[in-house]
C-alpha cells in the first residue's frame, strides 16, 4: 500500500516539476509559429571555470547566432545558452518557435535550449526515487514473525 502511495506522489511530483521547468516552453511549442532556422556564426559568450586535479582554469564559451526569416525580413537571434564548442555547428538547422505578435519572444528547440534541464531534473528524480523505494522496501518492511 505504501508503494502505491509513493508512486502516486512521485508521479505528481514529476508532472509538477516538468511543468515548472518547461511549462512555458511547452505552451510556446504548442501555440507559437515554428520554422527551421540556420546557425549563421558563433559569438563569444561568458567565461566558465573548469576544474581538474591540477587546479581550476577559465575557458571561453561560444553562443550561436541563429538567422531566420519572417515575412521576407531576415532576423538574427542569439539564445541565452552557450557551449565551449559553440553548441550547434555553423550552417546547421535548428527549429525555432516565435510569437507573431511579439517577434522578440523566440524559443530555440535544441538539446541545450530545451531538453538539458529536463534531463538533469529526471536524473535527480530517478536517483531520489530509487533511494526512496529502497527505504520503503527495507526500512518500512513489516517484520516477519
Amino acid at each position: 500500500m505504501e508503494i502505491k502511495k509513493f508512486l502516486t506522489i512521485y508521479s505528481v511530483l514529476l508532472l509538477i516539476g516538468t511543468l515548472a521547468l518547461k511549462g512555458k516552453d511547452l505552451f510556446q511549442v504548442l501555440t507559437y509559429e515554428g520554422q527551421l532556422a540556420k546557425v549563421a556564426f558563433h559569438v563569444p559568450a561568458k567565461d566558465i571555470t573548469l576544474y581538474k586535479t591540477s587546479g581550476s582554469y577559465q575557458e571561453k564559451t561560444l553562443g550561436p547566432v541563429i538567422q531566420y526569416e519572417i515575412d521576407g525580413e531576415m532576423r538574427e537571434f542569439n539564445p541565452e545558452y552557450s557551449c565551449t564548442n559553440g553548441c550547434e555547428p555553423v550552417g546547421s538547422q535548428v527549429r525555432i518557435f516565435y510569437n507573431k505578435e511579439n517577434l522578440s519572444n523566440i524559443h530555440v528547440m535544441t538539446f541545450n535550449g530545451f531538453f538539458k534541464p529536463l534531463v538533469y531534473f529526471y536524473i535527480i528524480m530517478i536517483v531520489l526515487g530509487l533511494f526512496s523505494l529502497q527505504y520503503l522496501y527495507y526500512v518500512k518492511k513489516p517484520s516477519e514473525s
